[in-house]
């Protein structure tokens, strides 16, 4: 697994640097590629849950992949929606989604 040294210790700070930045502006370029709502969306880092937390709010299905555990419970108690699975796992391997044999349309990382 990749190092996550200083995600923990930042935590704090990081929830608010990423919730400060605005789901459509960072991803303007793909908004039009997304496929309509309820599409299972993966997203790889989730961070502050930002992107899951909006996604989940436009009608999909999100699975939320995070390492950083301070990350993840600050992310879950931002974004506490019942269509964010949340988990703990991180590339390369991603262990605990490849148990599972949920197909996701679009991965976000």
């Amino acid at each position: 697994m990749p190092s996550t040294d200083g995600y923990a210790e930042a935590a704090a700070t990081l929830l608010a640097d990423y919730e400060a930045m605005r789901f459509e502006a960072i991803h303007a370029g793909i908004l039009d590629l997304l496929p309509e709502p309820p599409a299972e969306v993966l997203d790889i880092g989730a961070g502050s849950g930002r992107d899951a937390g909006w996604l989940a709010a436009q009608g999909y299905r999100v699975t939320a992949a995070e390492p950083v555990a301070e990350m993840r419970e600050g992310a879950r108690r931002l974004h506490p929606s019942p269509a964010i699975r949340w988990c703990d796992d991180a590339l390369p391997e991603l262990p605990a989604l490849s148990l599972g044999r949920t197909r996701f349309d679009p991965i976000l990382m």
